[in-house]
């Protein structure tokens, strides 16, 4: 049989074709998985959380001295996560019941805020539900937090920043 360089030319070249073609779909695979893992990190509750199991943050935590007040939190609203803002405000992170307006502000006796005697007074805690179910409306529940004095200007800017990515 007579060697014919034709051949090992297109051996070779099929062998380099299947080394570079695996090396691309490596990249697209490993920047697709990066991606996706950066999209779900940005969440705005999982972010909020994140924030407030953070010690040197001054804004949001998950400690309180007076819990005994926002039982009803607990009974409404299942696998709940409380957050505490500086002023005793609380954010609820998890799966409100129907009788729960996620958009609606509470006191923190259960009333909605508008409806609430206690609305007169300026040092009213409030209470706000997040649903980490529901995805639909995440830029108009971080708009409501800050405007409801629950996060700063800074970080209301920087959460939709990344969720605008």
């Amino acid at each position: 049989m007579a060697y014919n360089p034709i051949e090992d030319l297109i051996i070779e070249t099929i062998l380099f074709l299947i080394v570079f073609l695996s090396f691309t779909v490596y990249a697209i695979l490993k920047w697709f998985v990066q991606t996706t893992e950066k999209v779900q990190i940005l969440r705005p509750h999982k972010a909020l959380i994140a924030i407030a199991n953070n010690p040197d943050n001054n804004e949001l935590t998950t400690i309180s001295n007076n819990d005994n007040s926002i039982e009803w939190i607990d009974i409404e609203c299942k696998n709940n996560k409380k957050l505490y803002d500086t002023k005793g405000n609380v954010i609820v992170i998890g799966t409100p019941s129907p009788k729960i307006h996620t958009m609606a502000t509470y006191d923190i006796n259960g009333n909605i805020l508008t409806d609430s005697s206690v609305k007169v007074r300026h040092e009213a805690k409030k209470v706000i539900f997040m649903d980490p179910n529901d995805k639909k409306d995440e830029k108009g529940k971080l708009k409501k937090l800050y405007q409801e004095g629950y996060l700063s200007k800074e970080r209301y800017n920087s959460m939709m920043k990344d969720l605008n990515k």
